[in-house]
């Protein structure tokens, strides 16, 4: 069947998919490319208002003129709007042409009340222009995400959305002053919180929102006047996915322990850069305990369907990723610590971090992506706890500085363990870096390679990314029996030996 005789049913739903302006960035040059097939598709077309309400992305509309974007807007008719973009200052990547119309004919208009999502980064000459749109009632926001580089100010005390925004799920904003106590508050499924409110006033607020699935907490206000011990707690049973960004670390340690969610909840933890050493150190004991125990629980809960880690550990750095096989609704657990620019933070950083996870069953776990630099004499017990921890690998992908520092740890270096070997059930490795050959010496790939056949481990199959002065690397043709996929720009080739 060709495409001009498809059902009416299928075309619909094909134009529909077109103009998810969240995911495809050309949709609304897609669907005006579709006007122009036939007589039939364009009659189809222009009858659906609201296929024509889901195109109003501002940086493609800024690209055509003025007349074009309200009979766009005027396709719509009366059906809910989404709007996404970036709106500049006048005179700015034409933000002199989008401007307007974005405030005259869709915000400051009777269009205000038909918008669904609302999804805007902005740099506006005025801070004040602003806050009178959100002065009103949204009868049919549903998410909300607006972001600028100032925080907007008003001259009243008018709450935000007049306190009526009754189908409003997502909400994020770095500058809109709102209250945790607003009533719309209580019917969200995602929350962002970007505003410099205190730790206290945060849990405060979210004992009225028991449906939260979605929660991230970054740069609030320091309060030293109230205690650890005298925050509230909350419990957000709904909650899958916590998000903390850029705090102060003593601040996510309240949050870890006074936020209940569900169990196996996703944690996305990126502390604030540590400016004194001795809090880092303190607050490192305390974070990364309570991180291991929510890891625990994220890997019993989606253990069927997590298939590959990430780590990376060097002087003051680590870096923890996992995730399951589809995160539709799941999210990633990630832990990302790093010390202030120039710090390598303390001596036995690598060894605390590896202690996070040193209790965990990783036999799940089947691709490992490991990034290990900066070997210490501290280093090397760590080292090889990570390889002992996952064991059942069966893909690793790393540097070939990273297989230079797992050559110099003791399972490979000490002769009387002839039969010890990391990653015994190791068959494929993909090499994502090449070092450049010294004059004299094997290179860390070649000895690995050596060495798995030694201890009758073979690698099965290599994967390598190679510029065109690395395309051939020397030494892999007596490895009999290795499959070699080279990558580069030239495209991928694949030999046996």
């Amino acid at each position: 069947m060709v495409v001009s005789q498809l059902p009416t049913e299928i075309l619909l739903e094909i134009f529909f998919l077109n103009t998810n302006i969240f995911v495809d960035y050309n949709c609304l040059q897609t669907t005006i490319s579709c006007t122009q097939v036939c007589s039939i598709w364009r009659t189809l077309l222009l009858s659906m208002p609201s296929l024509w309400a889901h195109l109003l992305h501002l940086d493609k509309l800024q690209t055509i003129s003025n007349s074009a974007r309200r009979e766009i807007l005027a396709r719509s008719r009366n059906d809910n709007l989404w709007v996404v973009g970036v709106v500049h200052d006048s005179g700015i990547l034409g933000g002199d042409k989008i401007l307007p119309f974005f405030v005259d004919a869709i915000l400051f208009s009777n269009q205000w009340v038909r918008i669904e999502h609302l999804h805007i980064s902005i740099d506006a000459p005025s801070k004040k222009l602003f806050w009178p749109l959100f002065q009103r009632r949204a009868p049919n926001m549903r998410s909300l995400t607006f972001h600028a580089l100032f925080e907007i100010s008003s001259d009243d005390d008018k709450p935000l959305f007049l306190n009526h925004a009754p189908s409003l799920r997502q909400f994020s904003s770095n500058c809109i002053p709102f209250n945790l106590t607003s009533c719309w508050i209580g019917q969200l499924r995602q929350l962002s919180l970007c505003m410099p409110f205190t730790a206290y006033k945060v849990l405060l607020g979210l004992q009225l929102t028991p449906l939260l699935e979605e929660l991230t907490i970054s740069g609030l206000l320091l309060d030293f006047t109230v205690l650890r011990n005298k925050l509230p707690h909350v419990s957000l049973s709904h909650l899958k996915i916590l998000s903390l960004q850029d705090l102060d670390i003593h601040d996510c340690i309240s949050f870890l322990e006074h936020i209940h969610p569900a169990y196996g909840c996703a944690i996305n933890f990126k502390p604030d850069a540590m400016h004194d050493a001795g809090q880092f150190r303190e607050g490192l004991d305390q974070i990364l305990s309570a991180l291991s125990t929510r890891l625990s629980q994220y890997l019993r809960l989606h253990h069927p369907r997590i298939h590959k880690a990430e780590v990376q550990l060097s002087s003051g750095t680590f870096l923890l990723e996992c995730s399951p096989r589809q995160q539709v609704d799941t999210g990633k657990f990630k832990v990302s610590i790093r010390p202030l620019r120039g710090s390598s933070g303390p001596a036995d950083f690598d060894q605390l971090a590896v202690s996070m996870i040193s209790d965990l069953d990783w036999a799940v776990i089947k691709t490992l992506h490991l990034t290990l630099s900066s070997m210490s004499p501290w280093s090397i017990h760590p080292y090889a706890t990570l390889c002992d921890l996952f064991s059942s690998i069966t893909h690793l992908v790393v540097g070939e500085e990273t297989l230079g520092h797992i050559l110099n740890i003791p399972t490979c270096t000490n002769l009387d363990l002839p039969d010890s070997v990391p990653f015994p059930q190791l068959d494929t490795l993909t090499i994502t870096t090449l070092e450049d050959e010294i004059m004299g010496s094997i290179r860390p790939l070649l000895r690995f390679l050596h060495f798995r056949l030694e201890r009758r481990c073979p690698i099965q199959k290599l994967i390598y990314y190679a510029s065109s002065y690395q395309a051939n690397l020397r030494g892999l043709e007596h490895l009999k029996g290795l499959q070699v996929v080279r990558r580069g720009l030239e495209g991928e080739v694949e030999y046996n030996f």
